[in-house]
């Protein structure tokens, strides 16, 4: 069911940290396509296990509601909502279908079916892969675009629409590209202010075959509005944090571009499952592999690529943002709850 909150004015772009006051976040409920992971698909989907569909929709709902009784009912969006009003616009939707029937190599049989679906209920197919009482999925389901984290990122004035390194998640980044660039929330005086690692729709496929392009949002975290921190880690490449940060420099949407190397796990997955600021001064960390007793391989640039400072500490590193930095091990560093 679409919302009735008013998407099409513009919103202005302005994250200067990640503990700033929320003006307006995108969500996405979880959709039906999420029954279909299985313990036989579940690794490939990249999920440790099956979920319980109906217990997962009833806590996003809470989440939902404690959010909007706090920032307001307007400032929770729906990211299918956005992508059902994209839809309407015909010259766009048919690029979008393009893309999406190359990429996932759609039967021409089920193209048309899908070309002649109302906005509604395209948008949804997009994203779940069903249509209730259909006999099998039109798509592959996306069952962790319900982490919309990792989709694109603000930065400061700019918006960064991330790539993903993961099969499953790459229709993800096509929808998003789209959105933000064709949807009217997301109109911008300034082309500067969009962080691209393609320009035109027409680069999306080959850039997420490139296995050298590779950023998701859970790995990039704004400081302040001086600092962005990037984790260099299974699903973020080296080559695309130093392409996203000429990108940065070159917009002078940041003077100083962090590179923490974590180990490339699927425990890991991302640089905010391991460190998180939850004030100015307090992040809240995991001591094994961020701990002082680690050697840790950090690269800062300042203003340019070619201009790189090293660091093995984190607290070297935070103390000279923030001088009363405090690090927090995660359950006080007590096992099994840290």
């Amino acid at each position: 069911m679409s919302s009735s909150i008013d998407n099409t004015q513009p919103i202005s772009f302005n994250v200067s940290s990640d503990i700033q006051r929320i003006g307006k976040v995108v969500v996405h409920r979880p959709d039906p396509g999420i029954e279909w992971v299985t313990p036989s698909n579940a690794e490939s989907l990249l999920y440790d296990d099956i979920v319980f569909l109906p217990q997962m929709m009833n806590q996003h709902r809470i989440f939902v509601e404690v959010l909007q009784a706090i920032l307001g009912p307007d400032a929770v969006i729906e990211f299918q909502d956005l992508l059902e009003e994209l839809l309407k616009q015909e010259g766009t939707r048919q690029q979008l279908l393009d893309v999406v029937f190359e990429f996932e190599t759609v039967a021409l049989e089920d193209q048309t079916f899908l070309e002649n679906l109302p906005p509604v209920s395209l948008a949804a197919v997009l994203i779940s892969g069903v249509i209730p009482g259909f006999g099998r999925p039109l798509l592959p389901p996306l069952p962790n675009h319900i982490f919309t984290r990792d989709i694109g990122v603000t930065i400061n004035e700019g918006f960064l629409t991330c790539m993903a390194s993961k099969q499953p998640r790459m229709r993800e980044s096509i929808l998003t590209w789209f959105v933000s660039h064709h949807h009217p929330m997301f109109t911008v005086s300034d082309q500067n202010q969009f962080i691209d690692l393609c320009e035109k729709s027409d680069e999306l496929l080959t850039a997420l075959r490139n296995p050298e392009i590779a950023i998701e949002g859970g790995d990039v975290m704004v400081i302040d509005q001086d600092n962005l921190f990037i984790g260099y880690s299974e699903r973020t490449n080296e080559h695309t944090v130093k392409e996203v940060a000429k990108l940065l420099f070159k917009a002078k949407l940041v003077q100083r571009i962090t590179m923490i190397n974590i180990p490339k796990l699927p425990t890991c997955i991302h640089l905010d499952t391991l460190f998180t600021q939850i004030s100015k001064t307090d992040f809240v960390y995991y001591r094994p592999y961020l701990g002082s007793e680690q050697t840790l391989s950090i690269t800062q640039f300042r203003g340019d690529i070619n201009n790189e400072f090293q660091y093995t500490s984190l607290y070297d590193l935070l103390v000279e943002i923030e001088p009363n930095v405090q690090l927090i091990p995660c359950g006080n560093g007590l096992y099994p709850y840290e």
